[in-house]
This record gives structure tokens, C-alpha cells and sequence, in this order.
């Protein structure tokens, strides 16, 4: 089972390269249970990919999906 959070991460500083610059970022914070072990992670869309925080959920799902073989 994956479950996912969207959050905000607020800098203290504005942080930038070459392309942009931002002080707020969208994440999602996952949770995957799968046979009994939860691991835990972020994913960090990257706009530069075409990813967003509303991909995010999408990609996921496919992910579960494809973790219990299609069912």
C-alpha cells in the first residue's frame, strides 16, 4: 500500500541555479508498506521534466499497481 502526502518546504533563504530561482518548493512525502516493511521517502518534482505535484499521485499509483502485479 503506498500512501503520500503533499506538503510545502519553505527555505530560509532563496536558492537558485541557472534556470530559477525559488524559496518554495512542493513535495510529497511516501509511505510504502508492502509485505509487512513500511519504507518512507520524498519525491521532488522537477518542473524542468514536466513533473508536478499533481503527477506525483498518478506515478504512483502505476507504481503500486505494478508492486502487486497488475491486480
Amino acid at each position: 500500500m503506498i500512501t503520500w502526502t503533499p506538503f510545502e518546504l519553505q527555505t530560509a533563504q532563496p536558492f537558485g541555479i541557472a534556470r530559477w530561482t525559488h524559496s518554495t518548493y512542493q513535495r510529497v512525502r511516501v509511505d510504502w508498506t508492502l509485505d509487512g516493511v513500511t519504507g518512507r521517502g520524498e519525491a521532488a518534482p522537477n518542473a524542468f521534466y514536466g513533473e508536478t505535484g499533481a503527477t506525483v499521485p498518478a506515478a504512483l499509483e502505476q507504481l503500486e499497481l505494478a508492486a502487486r502485479g497488475g491486480r
